[in-house]
């Protein structure tokens, strides 16, 4: 670890389509440029394999991890560890998170809610845990281009919590959100 460097939790959080791969690249920039060591990771993930791509450009290759555990030993070589998808590690994220802050800066990018817009319990623990006020991105809304969508309006009829794939999905604002009718 690099003199002076940073400890703590940053959490950038918002629904689908609202920028936060293109908040971590401008995060990610920022620490190469202090000359900061950065570790970029997320869980592992058959959609895109280990890259992390922006619809704005940016690109990087992060490691993928099996478990939140992982990020123990491959936090320890790092100054600044960059966690993206976070919603989809196991339920010990938060507990390792805590761990790790205490050496170390760690900013977390993830989703706020479900389709459902029930919150993902791992974002709303760290929230909580944050060190720094959190970043709340909003979208556009597919529906009436209101600019304040927090939602993530899946498209398709599946039931499971987690469907990937942007195609499945459109932001919505709190007007336009149709949550699903429970059956």
């Amino acid at each position: 670890m690099t003199s002076h460097s940073p400890r703590g939790l940053i959490v950038v959080t918002g629904p689908m389509f609202s920028g936060k791969t293109e908040e971590l690249g401008r995060h990610y920039t920022r620490f190469h440029i202090a000359k900061k060591t950065i570790g970029l990771c997320k869980p592992h993930d058959h959609r895109t394999g280990s890259a992390i791509v922006s619809r704005s450009g940016f690109r990087a290759e992060g490691t993928l991890l099996n478990s939140a555990e992982g990020l123990l030993s491959f936090a320890s070589a790092y100054d600044v560890v960059i966690i993206d998808e976070a919603q989809f590690f196991d339920e010990s994220l938060p507990a390792v998170v805590r761990k790790i802050m205490r050496e170390r800066l760690v900013i977390v990018f993830g989703l706020n809610l479900d389709f459902q817009g029930v919150p993902f319990t791992n974002m709303a623990m760290l929230m909580a845990m944050a060190t720094e006020p959190v970043v709340y991105l909003t979208a556009v809304c597919g529906k009436c281009h209101s600019t304040r969508a927090l939602y993530s309006q899946r498209l398709t009829s599946e039931t499971d919590r987690i469907v990937t794939g942007f195609a499945n999905y459109e932001p919505r604002c709190l007007t336009c959100f149709e949550p699903p009718t429970s059956t």
